[in-house]
């Protein structure tokens, strides 16, 4: 999987990839999969090149197995859709849905100083 490649990217938007769209939801709120896998496979004590190679190694596995685990294309396209959907609702949702922060005001030099209450 080439990481410059957008086709992946829309290959998940279309639906096409269950796997990627779990990728693609894992992005949208912050989280690397890469980073994820490593640190599951960090306890093993492995080479650092194993540790570089082994998440796209994992997530081309799970591409590969996708039609096993699940083998209707037409179940797999509206789940990949449906996590598409959810990561889209929770960027575009969840910010609103936060309350607001009052911002830290650091006055002059002996100016009292008002920071957010906890």
């Amino acid at each position: 999987m080439n990481p410059f490649d957008l086709r992946w990217l829309w290959g998940a938007i279309r639906g096409r990839s269950l796997t990627l769209a779990l990728v693609f939801l894992l992005t949208m709120i912050g989280l690397s999969a890469p980073d994820l896998i490593r640190g599951g496979l960090a306890p093993l004590d492995l080479s650092w090149w194993t540790l570089w190679l082994a998440p796209a190694l994992v997530i081309w596995v799970m591409m590969r197995l996708e039609p096993v685990l699940v083998p209707s294309e037409k179940l797999r396209r509206w789940l990949a859709l449906g996590v598409i959907m959810v990561a889209l609702a929770v960027v575009f949702v969840l910010p609103r849905l936060m309350p607001e922060q009052t911002p830290v005001t650091v006055g002059h030099a002996g100016a009292p100083v008002t920071c957010p209450t906890v």
